[in-house]
């Protein structure tokens, strides 16, 4: 009794299982695909070791594209029922797409134990054999396939694919066209006769193609698409743009059409585009994605103004506070930058954050202002807000990575900028910054790597090549360098880049009479391409060929007076082995001729100053601010001249001119708050002089760390000073100045021993530099010690 009760309930669970499964498939047979997939479900509740319904579920899997799940449920399915031949040759191709055909051919195999003449086990062992370049042995298994069913439309498209890899194409196309009219509505067989087509480059007959789709797909817009790509491609632009518009008018009410028709005619025809686009918007008043389409037209034609009106309208239709209103004052806002309206372009920033807090492009602009006025703080902040919400947006890293270089972040500078190579690989901001890191710390392998990634995407951008060609270069990878030469050298032939690398490597490759010769001929071609007259100066000196340099510089200056960097290279030379007044008179002789050369000015004063010909140096720099007045490197080098000869007013004058110009420049704000420390103390300059450097706390410059510091040991703050002098000292313990500060403070904290230790340290230092008024600082603060 108990075991026909059992074999009762089994019979039961098994019925209701495949009621189940047989509702599932009539569900599927009226499209009703998320009900069908209950239905099976249903049947694996009732009945678990269901291969049917795992197997119907597979299918499910398939059609959504789900090749995970669909693999792990055919497993379960081939496990169930071993016989389960659907379910193995689905498995199999699945093995195909994967590329693992060995396990494919086995799976073919089990069918043919029991069914030899299986037509789907032949068509799956003819795609792996296909798929292991076997064409022969691949066409012959899906002719016995076609010989058990000659009308099996798969193994008939296989076919085609075989005898097209193998050389018949014609034979290829005669198939397809047969099998095409079994099944006329089969658009993958279609499909696979015009990629044929198209390797025959029968354009006419793909066109005939198309248009008779068309005619049975008048809504399929691909189709349109790919023969107006087609009529494109042949320099038919007439005909594309008629399929265009036949999509216009099988879709009239789609805006995407709409837009393609526009964005295909308004190269040739702008004034016809802008035309169209006003009737659909005439027809659909607040269609948004029109007017700014619109809007692009009309920048691309140049019509800012009329552009600027539509943005406008597009305010007020959208109320001011809506999303594409949104868009539109952040378009407008960019318009007041560039007119430099700085304040409205803000206001109508500000007003679209109201709206929307953490809007990525108003935020994004936001950011570029902030940056433009160096407020680099907030700007980080705002770009990070942004990456918060989108972390793979690509100009947020890079302007990120910008800030943080701009406030002397470079290792979070580095890391924002790996994050955006992670996103593109090509893109060149990034990788230039990156690789060049990398080459910094002579990691050259993945330099190059980082560039060759960025080089696959832009193969002919000279910056990334420039970098790339460095690398090689230190890699002493000669040949790799040699390519890259010949790549420029193939494009142009008297390409100044191609020259000027192949002479790089004759240098590398220390062939340095060839480089030399090799630099001259860039020099013929370029006289003013300055590395080139730099390397060729370097060959010489390397091998003791000064005197021919120096015939050489006269020759080239003679040729080329107003090359000043030919000047200065000569001068150099005499400087080097102390020839002074020749140096002086090369660098006269270069003014002479070009008064405007103001690194001229500073390398002549570097001169007079090595001759202790101060009073010389002095007019030199005058004459240089005379012709430039708001030079700043010419006004730091004469005030710091002034400071050495304790004219420490004049100092403090220039400094302070160079600082209402520029409030930025490190090395003014240093001597200027050094002199309002050590020259101009009071209570109030000494205020002055620690809101100053208070940006230098952070700095991994000792002097700036040191200046910082000795403020904070003025106003007597000497907990805060201690640990940033200590640190500067550790950084840079052979400075007389560092140890004296850090002993002066030891010594404010009764701290004798240190002090001494610090001092007598300074005091060393100072004999070496012949510094002698720190000298005497030195010995007064220790006899006060003793």
């Amino acid at each position: 009794m108990v075991a026909m009760v059992s074999v009762s309930a089994c019979g039961s669970a098994k019925d209701s299982a495949a009621a189940y499964i047989e509702s599932g498939q009539e569900l599927l047979a009226d499209g009703k695909i998320d009900k069908a997939r209950v239905e099976f479900k249903n049947a694996l509740q009732i009945e678990p070791k269901s291969a049917e319904a795992h197997y119907q579920l597979a299918l499910l899997d398939e059609n959504a594209k789900n090749w995970k799940s669909m693999f792990a449920r055919l497993t379960r399915v081939e496990a169930l029922d071993p016989k389960h031949y659907e379910a193995i040759l689905k498995l199999g191709q699945l093995y195909v797409m994967s590329g693992d055909t060995t396990l494919a051919l086995e799976q073919a195999n089990k069918v043919f134990k029991d069914t030899p003449k299986n037509t789907g086990a032949l068509i799956l062992k003819s795609s792996a054999l296909f798929k292991q370049d076997k064409y022969v042995e691949s066409l012959t298994e899906v002719n016995k396939a076609l010989s058990i069913e000659p009308s099996n439309i798969e193994a008939s498209s296989l076919k085609a694919v075989v005898l097209n890899k193998l050389g018949k194409p014609q034979e290829a196309l005669a198939i397809l066209t047969k099998t095409i009219k079994l099944k006329p509505d089969d658009l993958s067989l279609n499909i696979l006769k015009l990629t044929i087509l198209e390797q025959q480059q029968k354009y006419n007959e793909m066109e005939y193609l198309y248009e008779q789709l068309i005619a049975k797909n008048p809504t399929q817009k691909w189709i349109y698409i790919s023969l107006v790509q087609l009529f494109d491609k042949q320099g038919k632009y007439l005909e594309a743009k008629e399929t265009l518009e036949a999509l216009v008018a099988s879709q009239p009410n789609t805006e995407e059409t709409k837009l393609f028709l526009v964005s295909y005619i308004q190269d040739k025809e702008p004034n016809k585009a802008l035309a169209l686009l006003n009737d659909y918007i005439t027809s659909d008043n607040e269609s948004f994605e029109l007017r700014f389409s619109k809007v692009d037209l009309l920048l691309y034609l140049n019509k800012k103004d009329e552009a600027i009106v539509e943005l406008k309208k597009i305010t007020e239709l959208d109320n001011e506070t809506g999303e594409y209103a949104n868009k539109a004052n952040v378009m407008l806002a960019y318009f007041d930058l560039q007119n430099n309206q700085q304040k409205a372009a803000l206001n109508k920033i500000n007003s679209v954050l109201e709206n929307s807090p953490e809007n990525e492009n108003a935020l994004l602009t936001l950011a570029k202002i902030e940056l433009n006025n160096n407020n680099f703080d907030p700007a980080i902040t705002h770009l990070r807000i942004i990456l918060r919400n989108n972390p793979e947006s690509e100009e947020t890293l890079v302007l990120l990575a910008q800030a943080y270089l701009n406030s002397d972040s470079e290792e979070l500078a580095e890391d924002s900028f790996r994050q955006t190579l992670t996103i593109n690989p090509s893109n060149k901001a990034a990788a230039l910054f990156v690789s060049k890191k990398l080459i910094e710390s002579n990691d050259l392998e993945r330099a190059e790597l980082v560039l060759t990634k960025a080089l696959n995407a832009k193969p002919e951008d000279d910056d990334l090549l420039d970098t790339l060609a460095q690398t090689k270069l230190l890699k002493k990878d000669w040949l790799g360098t040699e390519t890259i030469a010949n790549k420029w050298l193939e494009d142009n032939e008297n390409s100044v880049k191609g020259l000027y690398l192949s002479a790089r490597l004759l240098q590398a490759q220390e062939k340095h009479l060839d480089a030399i010769e090799a630099y001259k001929k860039v020099l013929e071609k370029t006289p003013e391409f300055i590395p080139a007259l730099q390397g060729l100066a370097f060959s010489s000196i390397e091998i003791n060929q000064k005197n021919e340099l120096l015939t050489f510089l006269d020759s080239f200056i003679e040729s080329n007076p107003r090359q000043v960097a030919a000047y200065a290279i000569q001068a150099n030379i005499y400087k080097r082995d102390k020839q002074f007044d020749e140096a002086a008179t090369v660098l006269n002789k270069g003014l002479k001729t070009e008064a405007q050369w103001l690194q001229g000015y500073s390398a002549l004063a570097s001169i007079y100053i090595l001759q202790q010909q101060i009073d010389k140096a002095v007019n030199v720099y005058k004459t240089g601010l005379n012709l430039a007045p708001d030079n700043n490197e010419l006004s730091i080098r004469l005030a710091s001249l002034y400071e050495q000869n304790n004219e420490f007013s004049k100092a403090k004058a220039l400094y302070e001119e160079v600082l209402e110009r520029d409030s930025n420049i490190e090395p003014a704000i240093n001597n200027l708050a050094s002199l309002l420390t050590d020259q101009f103390r009071s209570e109030e300059n000494l205020n002055i002089a620690s809101t100053m450097t208070e940006a230098f706390k952070d700095s991994k410059q000792p002097h700036y760390l040191d200046t910082y510091a000795w403020v904070l040991v003025q106003q007597e703050q000497l907990n805060i000073a201690q640990p940033v002098l200590e640190r500067v000292v550790s950084l840079s313990p052979n400075v007389a100045v560092f140890n004296y500060h850090l002993g002066v403070l030891y010594a404010k904290q009764k701290a004798w021993e240190d002090a001494r230790t610090h001092l007598e340290a300074a005091l060393g230092l100072s004999h070496e530099e012949r510094d002698q008024l720190m000298i005497q600082k030195i010995k007064d603060l220790l006899s006060s010690i003793e």
